[in-house]
């Protein structure tokens, strides 16, 4: 696709959106189109980039639809993820894919921007974190959801957040979990075609996270780190009966067989127990794994 036809598509996009950038009877949807266009041929995407880059913008128009027009990012955000719904749901093998990323920053005023773990950088820096919700199918992907994670020095502070333009409704600090469930539960309110859910180890790590999802009967494939116990058999938990009339009177359950560490259970595996999976196409060639598959008790 050239160019011509990639600034088309682009323009299609943004003016089928055309209802949602309505602001006090002024319609800033040529604005928004400006915008996604300085996201695409600016290598450096901030405003003032922007405004060299896409003809016939103007940097304090930009500034104020971003960061002060009262159009609705969520029903925006809502529709991006309905319209990708129909490129790749329904497909029996459609994904939820869920992951945080991080942004380095430097000062205090940017929301939520604190010292945190930064992923890409592989350190804690001084960043802004959100969580991102992700459509698959195959080896095609689109974004359609996203959180700000909001640390708790933030939420704990309600001036600085109202100083940085956040919500009142949103200073309630919850966790990257949290805001993971409340992605998938919204986008299936939406109607979103997904067959499975899958995310890193921090939500795997997360037993009321992964509860949640099985309550709602959603299949998930989450990592786990490897000192995660299981039981490899029901554990049966029950109240043990009292054997002296001595000291108080069991009232935990207790599980009938010990448990065991996932990286203990992987070391008791032969090669013959392995089947050899090719998971995706990558940079370097073709990604394989070597999976093994059983029920175990968690």
């Amino acid at each position: 696709m050239d160019i011509k036809n990639i600034a088309r598509e682009l323009h299609d996009f943004c003016f089928d959106f055309k209802d949602m950038f309505v602001c006090h009877q002024h319609n800033k949807t040529t604005t928004a189109y400006q915008y996604i266009c300085g996201l695409i041929q600016s290598d450096r995407r901030n405003l003032e980039r922007m405004e060299e880059h896409v003809v016939e913008t103007d940097y304090d128009v930009l500034q104020h639809f971003i960061s002060n027009s009262p159009w609705d990012a969520r029903a925006v955000m809502n529709k991006v993820s309905q319209k990708s719904d129909s490129l790749l749901g329904g497909t029996g093998k459609t994904g939820l894919l869920i992951d945080e990323t991080a942004f380095a920053k430097k000062g205090k005023c940017s929301a939520g921007v604190a010292k945190q773990w930064n992923g890409r950088l592989g350190k804690t820096e001084n960043s802004q974190v959100g969580v991102f919700a992700a459509l698959c199918a195959g080896d095609r992907v689109v974004p359609i959801d996203a959180e700000l994670f909001l640390p708790e020095e933030w939420s704990n502070d309600r001036e600085r957040c109202l100083q940085s333009s956040i919500p009142e409704d949103r200073l309630i600090h919850k966790t990257k979990p949290e805001l993971a469930l409340e992605m998938v539960h919204r986008q299936r309110e939406l109607g979103i075609r997904f067959d499975y859910v899958c995310a890193d180890g921090l939500y795997g790590n997360s037993f009321a996270f992964c509860k949640a999802l099985d309550d709602a009967s959603e299949v998930f494939l989450v990592h786990v780190h490897a000192d995660q116990r299981i039981y490899k058999e029901d554990p049966q938990p029950r109240i043990p009966l009292r054997t002296s009339d001595r000291g108080r009177r069991p009232s935990k359950l207790k599980a009938q067989c010990e448990p065991v560490r996932v990286d203990e259970l992987f070391e008791e595996l032969s090669d013959d127990d392995l089947v050899r999976i090719a998971v995706r196409n990558t940079t370097s060639g073709v990604l394989f794994v070597s999976a093994y598959r059983r029920e175990v008790w968690v």
